[in-house]
């Protein structure tokens, strides 16, 4: 996973790498104080004392693909400079995608907490032992959103999608135009990919 982080190393650490937490539905990466990796389910910015001697530290290499597709995503559709023309186009390309059959949208792949109705297929490519991603969701704007997350995790290493922070619907400025409800129901869908990816990763 990486090389164990020594106190006495954590600056010098600092400087050379990249860091992510894993706890990323506890902890806000991005407002992450300490800014290096832990053991699932810990937050740092909540223990400011800790056992160095358990820490793992990753590269930012580790994120490498995520984060360039994260960004060929940003630069195409920031290209359109108004947000809801922005989200129009989202939507667009979902309509293109191919529904899950209907044995798919089955209640065991539904995400639960949304609004709207949301179905979330997950597992690994034999021959890459990639992460493969499918969704469909009732409501087309929902269904852009879905789809545009799913577009970002989908073929990536699963312990990195796992771990993985996006900042898309950000830096889209996407979330600030969604009501509460659906944002908390994008958040559960960002979580169920990563539980799905932390389960498949071992697979």
């Amino acid at each position: 996973m990486g090389e164990p982080l020594s106190a006495g190393f954590a600056s010098l650490h600092r400087r050379l790498f990249t860091y992510r937490c894993f706890a990323a539905s506890e902890c806000n990466f991005s407002k992450c104080p300490h800014n290096i990796s832990v053991v699932p389910n810990l937050c740092l910015a909540r223990k400011r004392r800790f056992d160095t001697s358990s820490f793992f530290l990753l590269p930012s290499s580790f994120f490498t693909v995520l984060a360039e597709k994260q960004q060929r995503l940003l630069d195409d559709l920031l290209a359109i400079p108004d947000a809801q023309e922005r989200l129009a186009v989202i939507v667009a390309r979902a309509r293109r995608a191919p529904a899950l059959a209907p044995a798919e949208r089955a209640d065991a792949n539904r995400v639960p907490g949304c609004v709207s109705a949301v179905w979330l297929v997950a597992d690994i490519a034999p021959a890459t032992r990639r992460l493969r991603l499918r969704a469909d969701a009732d409501s087309p704007l929902v269904k852009g959103l879905v789809a545009l997350l799913c577009e970002l995790y989908d073929d990536t290493d699963p312990a990195a999608a796992a771990a993985f922070q996006p900042e898309l619907l950000e830096k889209l400025l996407l979330a600030q135009n969604l009501s509460p409800t659906r944002r908390n129901g994008l958040a559960t869908l960002q979580a169920r990919i990563k539980e799905k990816a932390e389960r498949l990763k071992t697979t």
